[in-house]
């Protein structure tokens, strides 16, 4: 390599130092590479190649094939045709013929200025590219090349790397300027511990990086790509986990009472928890216990019994003499929890439903119950997070389907609680009036004060009582990999329920192409004649003004004119995501008690209420939906004793919409399908992880590489539990670039 520039090497020693320090990169070409994230000679240097071309084994020349990519030496032969700039108007392209002991292949160039003056007779160069036929003769049309040395053998980089590109900007620049860079490559100081390098038999920095752009042998790439896969991981996952420790050191918990026990729970229940319910119920129960405040996800396939979960934990916090709230995403959601548990805790604890919807008066009354005390559990929608709600001694906050809200709206409901370390006095255990408590005499009865002010101890406790937080659970039926777990929710502690009740009927599931419509909603005319339900989902709100239908795309309006027409006995109604929040609640409500026969849907209904009588889920243009989709679709039948069925319609023969019907017909694990999902569509577009803040993964695969991500999180774990501020000198630049990458984070999980 050549010489390192004095400003190059300064631009590595300056993290802002502009890329435009590189040779050749100027105005224009800086624009354009900051559209590719690249602004600084550092982000020039982290800007890996998308792919690779290894040019170390040659073929001849007569051994060149139509389509398939070759590295080659040849001598030219001849040139023919003028350059472009000696064109009067038209643009005459220059044709050179090469060729060796073995035959000739012309090489064609466009728009060939000065390119004349390069191709000399008997001069030998290295081509790469590929050959096409044309005319009944090969050709290649602008393929790289290089002077071949004086044996033949190509001198440069026998594996080249190949880069993402934008409109302005060539292979060539990108590889001239990467290796430009790597000049200074030596003056990047390694930042992560020594320990960890030693440890993890890790390449060091200077090497890792001119070996990821430009490796002598396939072993040295491998070596390169393993550093930084597992240093973009340890980095993720310390971020993290310093989140977590951040968040625990600032906030006490409510520790809620050892004698309420999940045993008494059950003993509520008209039916036994399963194993995998009585695990994470153990380890809810174990988070309450503690002063530390709890943040758990719990995640559960549809129908695993998250709410019972759920309940196990209001239960406990209630029982321990704080107030519980639970939000929902939707209205008819919040009252099916609010009907579900009101039900189980009749005559045990007050309970109240708090929506827009309310009237004044309804709403007036249960907001002042909520704030002296009055009311155990709230159970409601967004409305819960409005100003004016306000709570005496919150302890638990308990959110639905987590993904459907944004972090600000559960950390605003999370606030409302402030409560003091050893909440009001727990229920059922009152000692005698005018008697000695920990915190002073007990009032008599009738005489206890409003629950939102502070016992002495907590006075005494200064501002240690303003931080006491409530304890936090969150649920999702949505499956998560535990590979997209570990990066969305790895300040969360996780529990996974992983087994279905007994005698849970499976889903029937099956595909059908175009063809097969009918069939199926002959199909669907038997169920409902039996008394069932039907769901039919479409990817389409409208036809599209583009003739969305005629190219193969169901629209829901366009479908229930037709499944009107077609069972005129019978009731069909439309629901998408544009309509009123009352309108579609309404039409659930409707559904949910009989008066809908078939419900056209959009994927509104993909979360939503508990619907016994459904026992038939039609997906039209299945290939539209993702795989956890799909799966969370099939999961709105099901619900009842009957048998029930799934029937996705295809609206492509694709290879991909084969394998994704396929994997459905196949399934019915969620977790399985959920890696699935994640192996064909990657993360973002599943989740959105950009919309958490996170720093973006340039190298590593969490499809692939999740046990690379297992072991990081171990080392993560070390690194922290021996210096939690990664404040020693050894780990100090290790700890600076953690701080670097997680400055705008906020909060992830919650």
């Amino acid at each position: 390599m050549q010489e390192t520039r004095p400003q190059i090497r300064e631009a590595l020693i300056g993290p802002q130092a502009s890329v435009r320090l590189v040779g050749g990169v100027g105005p224009k070409k800086a624009a354009v590479l900051e559209a590719l994230g690249v602004r600084t000679v550092m982000d020039l240097l982290y800007n890996f190649p998308r792919t690779y071309e290894d040019r170390r084994n040659r073929v001849s020349v007569g051994e060149l094939k139509d389509g398939v990519a070759a590295v080659f030496a040849a001598a030219v032969l001849s040139v023919s045709g003028k350059p472009a700039y000696y064109a009067k108007g038209k643009k005459t392209p220059l044709t050179v013929l090469v060729g060796d002991d073995t035959g000739a292949v012309e090489i064609v160039f466009f728009n060939s200025r000065y390119m004349d003056k390069i191709f000399v007779a008997g001069k030998r160069f290295l081509f790469f590219g590929t050959p096409q036929r044309n005319k009944g003769r090969l050709q290649l049309v602008h393929p790289d090349f290089e002077n071949a040395a004086a044996d033949g053998e190509y001198s440069g980089h026998g594996i080249m790397p190949i880069y993402a590109l934008k409109s302005g900007l060539s292979q060539r620049d990108m590889q001239k300027w990467h290796e430009e860079a790597l000049t200074a490559a030596a003056q990047v100081d390694e930042y992560l511990p020594e320990r960890v390098v030693a440890g993890e038999k890790l390449r060091g920095i200077s090497q890792a990086l001119a070996d990821i752009h430009f490796p002598e042998d396939k072993e040295a790439l491998r070596q390169a790509k393993y550093r930084f896969v597992f240093e973009e991981l340890l980095l993720l996952q310390a971020g993290l986990m310093r989140l977590k420790l951040g968040r625990e050191s600032g906030q006490r918990g409510t520790a809620k009472a050892v004698d309420v026990t999940a045993e008494g729970f059950e003993k509520m229940l008209p039916f036994s928890f399963t194993g995998a319910q009585r695990r994470v119920v153990g380890e809810v129960f174990a988070d309450m216990r503690s002063e530390r405040a709890m943040n758990r996800l719990v995640q559960g396939d549809v129908g695993s019994g998250k709410t019972a979960v759920a309940a196990a934990a209001i239960y406990k916090a209630v029982k321990s003499g704080y107030q519980a709230v639970l939000m929902a995403p939707t209205e008819i959601l919040a009252k099916q929890h609010y009907g579900d548990l009101s039900a189980l805790f009749a005559g045990k604890l007050e309970t109240a439903l708090v929506t827009s919807g309310m009237t004044a008066a309804s709403r007036e009354d249960v907001l002042g119950r909520l704030a002296s005390g009055g009311i155990d559990l709230a159970v409601g929608t967004h409305a819960l997070i409005q100003p004016d709600v306000a709570f005496g001694n919150l302890g638990l906050v308990v959110t639905d389907e987590q993904h459907r809200f944004g972090v600000g709206q559960r950390v605003t409901l999370a606030r409302k609680g402030t409560a003091p370390a050893a909440g009001r006095q727990a229920l059922g255990t009152n000692p005698a009036p005018g008697t000695q408590t920990a915190s002073g005499t007990n009032p008599a009865d009738g005489a206890n004060p409003a629950l939102g002010t502070q016992t002495a101890d907590a006075q005494a406790a200064g501002a240690s009582y303003r931080e006491a937080v409530p304890d936090i659970l969150v649920m999702t039926a949505t499956p998560i990999p535990r590979s997209l777990a570990f990066v969305l929710y790895g300040d969360l502690d996780m529990s996974v329920i992983d087994e279905m009740p007994p005698g849970r009927r499976k889903i029937a599931t099956r595909s059908v192409t175009q063809g097969g419509r009918g069939e199926v909603y002959d199909f669907a005319a038997k169920e409902i004649e039996k008394g069932g339900q039907a769901y039919v989902v479409a990817p389409l709100i409208e036809d599209g003004e583009d003739g969305s239908v005629t190219a193969g795309l169901r629209s829901a309006e366009s479908l229930l004119e037709e499944l009107t027409a077609r069972f005129p006995a019978h009731r069909v109604a439309l629901l998408h995501g544009q309509m009123k929040q009352k309108e579609k609640d309404a039409v659930m409500s409707e559904f949910s008690a009989g008066g809908i026969d078939v419900l056209v849907s959009t994927v509104v209904i993909e979360v939503g209420v508990n619907v016994p009588n459904a026992t038939l889920m039609v997906v039209e243009n299945a290939e539209r939906f993702g795989l956890a989709q799909l799966h969370q679709l099939r999961g709105r039948v099901g619900r009842g004793r009957a048998q029930s069925y799934c029937v996705l319609v295809l609206g492509s023969g694709s290879e991909d919409a084969v394998a994704r019907a396929r994997a459905m017909t196949e399934t019915d694990d969620g977790f399985k399908i959920a890696e699935m999902d994640l192996s064909m569509r990657g993360p973002g577009e599943m989740f959105g992880v950009r919309q958490h803040g996170i720093p973006t993964l340039r190298i590593a695969d969490l499809a692939r590489h999740i046990r690379v991500a297992e072991k990081s999180k171990r080392t993560a774990k070390e690194l922290l539990d021996s210096d939690p501020m990664l404040a020693k000198p050894e780990n100090r630049a290790f700890g600076d670039k953690v701080e670097s990458l997680f400055k705008d984070v906020a909060e992830v999980g919650l």
